[in-house]
């Protein structure tokens, strides 16, 4: 009876404290990521075996039309997008087609920071910074890349970058990676289409549903949804990062609810038993 009781107290508990240890255990992963392991869906899964399967030297463009306010969702898998990328030693082409796509690509550069891992501006990876004209910059750059852009991010002549000798249409590109959360059908049209290119869709998770058809027919590869991709991407490259923390955290807190939800209970039937009267 006497550990019944004590059990029974359970139920009695101040909830503060149960707040406390619930902002404790959120916090900890944010601290030191704990890199707990997910699934990995089939869609993130084939967005890295193509870049893996591509030769060195290739070039992969990445097209960034994402605004800041989605950087939380998706900035994760365009860091890691770009950390692979550069790992496997391929050239990057990055251009943005919205103006808040050009600061969301810097911010994601500055994250990855290429020179740390031995990369060179302009040989190894370009910024070109925004694009403007929508579906139109997107089918000029699948035909003649040099007269569609003069200047990269940073104002320099793109003809003085040695990455761009020979990145001129979509001929000379691998693939496409398009940070987007709209409807493709543009991209479908110009890329694919036009430039007879499979691109990969880095996209928010409630666009998925609606690229999905297009991976369907063949004219888009895959999609990385949302910061669960992101999280499945950063486990595939080894780079842990704020995407993992995300899904630590949701891992770590229901965790600790479940545990909760079993203590609460085994309080009441012991309280129960005990003869207690429920608080």
């Amino acid at each position: 009876m006497s550990a019944l009781s004590a059990l029974s107290k359970i139920t009695a508990i101040d909830r503060r404290w149960i707040w406390l240890v619930v902002m404790v255990a959120f916090a900890i992963p944010i601290i030191r990521p704990l890199a707990i392991p997910i699934s990995i869906s089939e869609d993130t899964r084939k967005a890295f075996d193509a870049i893996e399967s591509f030769p060195e030297g290739s070039v992969v463009m990445l097209d960034v039309e994402m605004w800041m306010r989605y950087y939380p969702e998706l900035g994760p898998t365009t860091e890691a997008f770009i950390y692979h990328v550069l790992k496997k030693n391929l050239k990057l082409v990055i251009w943005a087609s919205s103006a808040e796509g050009a600061p969301f690509a810097e911010t994601a550069l500055r994250a990855v920071n290429p020179e740390k891992m031995g990369k060179r501006y302009g040989v190894d990876y370009v910024h070109l910074g925004y694009i403007a004209g929508g579906e139109k910059a997107m089918a000029s750059l699948m035909t003649d890349i040099h007269s569609t852009v003069t200047t990269d991010y940073y104002g320099n002549k793109i003809t003085d970058l040695k990455i761009m000798e020979n990145v001129r249409s979509s001929k000379d590109i691998k693939t496409i990676a398009c940070v987007i959360s709209t409807q493709p059908d543009d991209r479908v049209r110009q890329y694919s289409i036009t430039g007879g290119i499979k691109w990969i869709a880095l996209t928010s998770g409630g666009w998925v549903p609606g690229i999905k058809p297009f991976v369907a027919s063949g004219h888009v590869l895959t999609t990385v949804g949302g910061i669960r991709g992101g999280a499945e991407y950063e486990l595939l490259v080894g780079r842990p990062g704020s995407g993992l923390i995300s899904t630590d955290i949701t891992s770590v807190t229901l965790l600790l609810m479940v545990a909760l939800v079993v203590l609460s209970n085994i309080g009441y039937f012991a309280e129960r038993a005990a003869g207690g009267r429920r608080k």
